[in-house]
């Protein structure tokens, strides 16, 4: 895989870019780095991160047991 943007990404999992910012707000997701003109790029580890939060998702698991779980992980 390659970095990708915020919109590459919101279209390979079919969610918002709104949703990725929301996801990173709350701690969902990890800091996203940025490149130097401020856009994110997300890594091979950050989609692995993504794809598993959208399975989980999609599974009925809500978004306060996934911030639970992300907070253990830390």
């Amino acid at each position: 895989m390659a970095d990708l943007s915020i919109t590459q990404v919101s279209k390979k999992y079919d969610i918002t870019p709104d949703t990725l910012r929301y996801y990173e707000r709350i701690g969902l997701i990890p800091e996203v780095p940025r490149r130097g003109n401020g856009n994110r790029y997300y890594n091979d580890g950050m989609q692995g991160w993504i794809e598993m939060i959208v399975c989980l998702r999609h599974s009925g698991v809500t978004v306060e047991a996934l911030i639970d779980y992300a907070q253990m992980l830390k």
